[in-house]
């Protein structure tokens, strides 16, 4: 699948917009030959198999999110909601098409709900993930593809979260977070 960006995750549970934005400006500094061109994004979340978390249930408070090993802010989406116009209620975070079709059936308001299971979750990211590519000026194809990364595949960039662990378990305690804890 050459001309495609493999993404495999190891469940980095502070993997938020704002660090997204870090994540595609390097992708694209990274790149051979700086080709903006991107012919789908593969995400690869076999890292966590099926992963069950005693307690979790299918409410779609934000504390219940989903556990995947690919995932962006908390497995969650803010939304603002008036009729039939949905809005993302958090500047640094796209408006996915995952996150439009989760809002539908939600009342007016303004709301964080989860995004239900790791399948949701990974499509999620993987698009915002391609919008945060283009707000960098990549042509990014909109195809996506789940599953393990082929063997041809060339490694180029590994991402290490500008958040330290002191920072997330900081953070984990003061916020109580079962989505970063779990993780």
């Amino acid at each position: 699948m050459n001309g495609w960006l493999w993404v495999q995750g190891y469940g980095d549970p502070f993997l938020l917009s704002e660090e997204l934005d870090l994540v595609a400006k390097q992708i694209l500094a990274e790149l051979p030959d700086n080709a903006p061109m991107i012919k789908g994004i593969g995400i690869d979340g076999s890292f966590f198999h099926d992963v069950a978390v005693p307690g979790r249930s299918g409410v779609n408070d934000p504390y219940n999110a989903p556990l995947s090993a690919v995932s962006a802010n908390f497995n969650t989406v803010f939304l603002k909601k008036l009729g039939r116009k949905i809005t993302t209620a958090e500047v640094q975070t796209p408006l996915t098409p995952t996150a439009q079709r989760l809002a539908m059936p939600l009342g007016n308001g303004k709301r964080r709900i989860n995004l239900r299971d790791s399948n949701t979750a990974q499509q999620h990211f993987a698009e915002i993930l391609m919008l945060k590519l283009r707000e960098q000026g990549a042509e990014v194809k909109s195809a996506l593809h789940y599953g393990r990364i082929p063997i041809e595949a060339e490694h180029f960039y590994r991402h290490l979260n500008s958040a330290t662990l002191d920072k997330i378990i900081q953070a984990s305690l003061k916020y109580s977070n079962n989505f970063v804890t779990n993780q």
